[in-house]
């Protein structure tokens, strides 16, 4: 596990990466598309946070007893990635049923601004810089797309989300518990934007 050590505090990179990146993407949303980001953004976020880090407590209670400190080190793995994920889409499908979100203008270019960043961070950590420099590329031409069209087609998605897992495959573990959690995220956002033509109407 890659740690990075910021003044006495150490923390996975990883995390450090995912939390950073949760700040940044709706600053770039706000700043290039003029759009800002609802509360269900950051309530899936932490209901995502939230579930990951007890699911450590449940699958690991031995290790947790001995050590309660480590819960700010270590996750649930990918049996918490998964458990966490079922409750963010849980969250995002009762958003479904009750309210309107928008899909073109926020969810789609929040998602990819939030795993470009993520994926562009943990790479620089890792100093991996050729992949780095792909993963800025690639979120520049999303800044662009954004700040032309003010919002996402499914189908510039698909094409964007694609490359991403693409450049994945390439530079990182693509089955590491933490890409495969943001890459599945990405495919249940594109198939529920996808299957509402755009919207988020519940019929």
């Amino acid at each position: 596990m890659n740690l990075l050590t910021i003044g006495k505090v150490t923390v996975p990179a990883g995390l450090a990466a995912a939390l950073a990146a949760v700040f940044l993407a709706p600053l770039l949303l706000k700043v290039f598309a003029k759009t800002k980001a609802g509360d269900w953004y950051s309530n899936a976020f932490f209901v995502f946070f939230l579930t990951v880090k007890m699911a450590y407590v449940l699958f690991y209670w031995d290790i947790f007893s001995k050590s309660p400190v480590s819960l700010l080190y270590f996750h649930g793995g990918a049996k918490g990635m998964l458990l966490a994920l079922l409750a963010v889409f849980v969250y995002l499908l009762s958003l479904y049923k009750k309210e309107k979100v928008p899909f073109a203008s926020e969810v789609l270019p929040l998602f990819l601004l939030f795993s470009l960043s993520y994926f562009l961070i943990q790479s620089a950590l890792a100093k991996g810089w050729l992949a780095s420099a792909v993963y800025f590329l690639l979120l520049m031409v999303t800044l662009f797309v954004v700040y032309q069209k003010r919002k996402l087609g499914v189908e510039a998605y698909s094409m964007l989300y694609l490359f991403e897992v693409l450049c994945v495959s390439l530079f990182n573990s693509i089955f590491s518990p933490g890409n495969l959690a943001v890459l599945a995220g990405g495919l249940f956002i594109g198939l529920m934007a996808y299957l509402t033509k755009g919207g988020w109407k519940h019929e």
